[in-house]
């Protein structure tokens, strides 16, 4: 990352098979929104929506 405010763009790779194309038949809205969220998360920032699991 050359900056705290650029984001880095990475290719998403799906490994179980017919992940991908499930993922493809979701609606656009859905697949914007989990696009954006995951690239928070690449960036290590957190979406405002999301909330940490809790282990034991």
């Amino acid at each position: 990352m050359t900056s705290d405010r650029s984001l880095d763009i990475r290719v998403v790779r799906f490994l179980p098979a017919g992940t991908a194309a499930e993922y493809d038949g979701m609606p656009e809205e859905v697949r914007d929104q989990a696009d954006a969220a995951t690239t928070l998360l690449q960036n290590n920032r957190m979406p405002a929506d999301a909330e940490p699991l809790k282990g034991r």
